[in-house]
């Protein structure tokens, strides 16, 4: 779960899923105002990964997840980011992943 910073905006109302803030290397961050949630085999799927990998990094808290029912709910955009830390991980979401129906 991310800590709000303290130039966002207190009030329900005033924030919004543009609004940028500053990440931890210079890149924007956007805070999202309702999240997109993702099985680990829907996530594992979406990546070109296999399940094991997701859960590995569930263990490690490198994604952002929830539970619901004993099952792991995890925000996409944490898996996106989870698969640009390593070159391996790139590789395979470009070549099995939800990225190679894109153009890049």
């Amino acid at each position: 779960m991310t800590m709000p910073y303290p130039d966002q905006a207190k009030n329900k109302e005033e924030k919004s899923n543009t609004r940028p803030h500053p990440g931890r290397h210079g890149e924007l961050i956007f805070t999202v105002a309702n999240p997109v949630w993702v099985s680990v085999s829907e996530a594992a799927k979406l990546g070109g990964i296999q399940t094991k990998t997701v859960r590995r990094a569930i263990e490690a808290n490198q994604l952002n997840f929830k539970t619901k029912n004993n099952r792991y709910l995890i925000e996409l955009g944490s898996v996106f980011k989870f698969l640009a830390t390593r070159e391996k991980l790139q590789k395979k979401f470009l070549d099995k992943g939800l990225a190679q129906y894109l153009k890049l």
